[in-house]
C-alpha cells in the first residue's frame, strides 16, 4: 500500500509540472514577430517537461510495485484504485505524443514541433 500511495504523490507532482510547463503556457509570453521564446522558456521547457515524464515513470513502476504486492488491489475492475495508475498511463502518453520535446529543433519548439512525429522527423534528417 505504502507504494501505491508513493505513487500517487509521483503521479501528482509529475501532471503538476506537466501541467505548469505546457507549451501554450510556457510559450504564451512570446511575441507574435519572435521566430522562438527566450532562451530560458526553451530550458524550462524542455527541463520541465522531461522532469514530469521522470515523474510520471516512477510513478508507474511504483503503481506496478504496488499490483505485484497486492493484486487484490486492483482487483475486481473497475475499482477506484485504478483510477490512478490510468491516469498515469494516460499523462505519459499526452508526454510521447504531443508534448516531448527534441533537443535538435528548439527553435521551433514554440511552433508545436513536438512530440513523437518531431522526434522521428529529428531523427530522419540525420
Amino acid at each position: 500500500m505504502a507504494c501505491f500511495i508513493i505513487g500517487i504523490v509521483f503521479l501528482l507532482l509529475g501532471a503538476g509540472v506537466a501541467v505548469l510547463v505546457h507549451p501554450a503556457i510556457v510559450y504564451a509570453s512570446a511575441s507574435p514577430g519572435v521566430a522562438f521564446g527566450t532562451m530560458a522558456e526553451g530550458i524550462l521547457f524542455y527541463l520541465g517537461q522531461w522532469l514530469s515524464f521522470w515523474l510520471l515513470l516512477l510513478a508507474a513502476i511504483l503503481f506496478l510495485a504496488a499490483w505485484r504486492q497486492t493484486p487484490a488491489l486492483f482487483t475486481p475492475l473497475p475499482k477506484w484504485s485504478l483510477v490512478f495508475p490510468v491516469l498515469c498511463g494516460l499523462f505519459l502518453l499526452h508526454f510521447l505524443i504531443f508534448t516531448m520535446p527534441v533537443a535538435a529543433n528548439e527553435m521551433t519548439w514554440n511552433k508545436g514541433d513536438i512530440g513523437i512525429a518531431a522526434c522521428i522527423r529529428a531523427l530522419r534528417d540525420r
